[in-house]
């Protein structure tokens, strides 16, 4: 039976020291001292009658107003919601959700914030356009107990702490929701972490807050090279009540991530680079554009990476899933953009903890989609199938595709020529995604596949 743990040195044949994912962007630069823009949302997203296209009918704005940006809870946080007004076709918060963007300094500033008589350090208003004047109302919080913060149980007592107050944010940020690129203060290795916190302030909408809790003790009681561990619990200045937790900042981000950048690398037109396979039982849109030619036609791409290369990338990925499955642990959300990919050349899972929610994408076909409200029971086969399309992904160097019929299994489409996918691995694949689950293998037969290749330098 196979090991689980890092076999081979693959240095000659890694990326290297991989380069920052292109997804990190520079911190917004604040417009005035006093105030910036922190987030805005999109709400209540509708078909427009008779299109394609949709439409928001709410939203909401959040400014930070005298606070220090690369600190947490300074100052004071203003969200701003608003609703589509039917009243008047041309007032600020149509205009707003017309253009899909958020409320500009100015109208908060000289329209809102003044208006605003008693600020709290997190404030809540909505505002809505009457007779040509913008009114503003306070919002009460009152957030019902279940979205208080959570003291840290004693399954985490080995895990080292942290306050909030001594994490300073990085000046680059993520296009992740809640997750945050800091350091330490008074660390003199000046080390970055990703913080994955709770959002701030908390809101009444977001998920339970036992989830955050849940998926870091799943990260800690699995001792593995291929899942992540997490470095620091985030506490409040009590020491006592659980903000988020710390993990290692890996700079080239997801495998996701990783083949985008090595799709756009030397290629100028950059959005067309990145439309995304779509798979079906008929056809594969691959990223290789061929003018004049059908779209059926056209063939993928040359392989960048070497087949050693992904093939230790594979090993790693299963031998993930391996240590999950022999726990007792079903994800329930396997994916490409659950992998990550650290500065030795070596792949770790995140967010494995087992997941209410689905990826689409990767849901296996005995799973009706157009159930409404339906919750997926976690199953070694359902991993099993996503982690078939994880395979695929690394041998075709794929970031990004889509399933246009996702009521069966989806056809892979194999890379020919040079650098093409050997074929017991194109049939490993198939059989991960095979409709009858009790033909899929388990984790543990794939990885002796895996390993059993590379033994026989397949």
């Amino acid at each position: 039976m196979s090991t689980v743990g890092h076999s081979v040195d693959i240095t000659p044949v890694a990326l290297g020291n991989p380069p920052q994912s292109r997804t990190l962007k520079k911190r917004r630069e604040r417009e005035e001292d006093d105030l910036m823009m922190d987030y805005f949302s999109l709400d209540d997203c509708r078909l427009v009658p008779g299109t394609e296209d949709v439409e928001a009918m709410a939203g909401s704005t959040t400014f930070l107003y005298q606070t220090d940006d690369t600190r947490y809870e300074t100052g004071f946080t203003v969200t701003v919601y608003y609703w589509w007004n039917e009243c008047d076709a041309s007032c600020v918060e149509n205009q707003v959700l017309q253009t899909e963007s958020h409320l500009d300094l100015k109208t908060f500033r000289n329209e809102i914030l003044n208006r605003i008589d008693n600020l709290l350090p997190v404030t809540l208003v909505k505002v809505e356009t009457v007779n040509g004047t913008l009114e503003v109302s306070v919002l009460p919080r009152n957030l019902p107990e279940e979205k208080a913060y959570l003291h840290i149980p004693d399954t985490l007592a080995t895990v080292s702490r942290v306050s909030i107050s001594l994490l300073r944010k990085c000046p680059v940020m993520t296009s992740h929701f809640h997750i945050d690129i800091v350091t330490i203060a008074g660390d003199p290795t000046g080390s970055r972490y990703v913080f994955k916190r709770y959002g701030i302030p908390i809101d009444r909408e977001d998920g339970p807050m036992s989830a955050l809790l849940s998926e870091v003790e799943h990260l800690n009681r699995l001792q593995s090279p291929f899942i992540i561990k997490p470095v620091f619990l985030v506490t409040d200045d009590s020491n006592s009540w659980f903000r988020g937790y710390l993990m290692p900042f890996m700079p080239a981000g997801t495998l996701t991530d990783v083949f985008d950048d090595l799709l756009i690398k030397g290629n100028t037109d950059q959005d067309s680079m990145l439309e995304p396979v779509v798979l079906n039982p008929k056809f594969l849109e691959t990223f290789s554009r061929v003018s004049g030619e059908d779209i059926i036609s056209i063939k993928p791409s040359i392989s960048k990476l070497s087949w050693p290369l992904k093939h230790t990338w594979s090993i790693e990925a299963t031998s993930g899933v391996v240590v999950l499955h022999d726990n007792g642990i079903c994800s329930g959300d396997i994916k490409l953009d659950n992998i990550l990919l650290g500065q030795d050349g070596h792949l770790q899972h995140i967010d494995v903890a087992p997941q209410d929610g689905y990826t689409e994408l990767y849901v296996a076909p005995e799973f009706d989609l157009l159930e409404p409200g339906i919750v997926f029971p976690l199953t070694r086969a359902r991993d099993i199938f996503a982690l078939g399309i994880v395979l695929w992904q690394i041998a075709e160097e794929v970031g990004r595709f889509e399933r246009e019929d996702r009521s069966g299994p989806p056809s892979l489409v194999w890379r020919d020529g040079q650098g093409s996918t050997p074929q017991w691995y194109r049939d490993l694949a198939d059989r991960c995604i095979a409709w009858d689950v009790d033909k899929r293998p388990s984790a543990r037969d794939i990885l002796d596949v895996l390993h059993g290749a590379k033994s026989q330098k397949l």
